[in-house]
């Protein structure tokens, strides 16, 4: 799913202000974080 899919399923009116929680919480972005964990499970 697409960054900016995520975003407006969880409510943001823009992707860019996803990208900035991730970095603010995780120290990533939300592709680098779907890398990490996508073979994870």
């Amino acid at each position: 799913m697409a960054v900016k899919q995520v975003a407006m399923q969880c409510g943001l009116n823009h992707e860019q202000i996803l990208r900035q929680l991730f970095m603010r919480n995780l120290g990533m972005s939300p592709v680098e974080y779907k890398k990490l964990y996508q073979y994870r499970f």
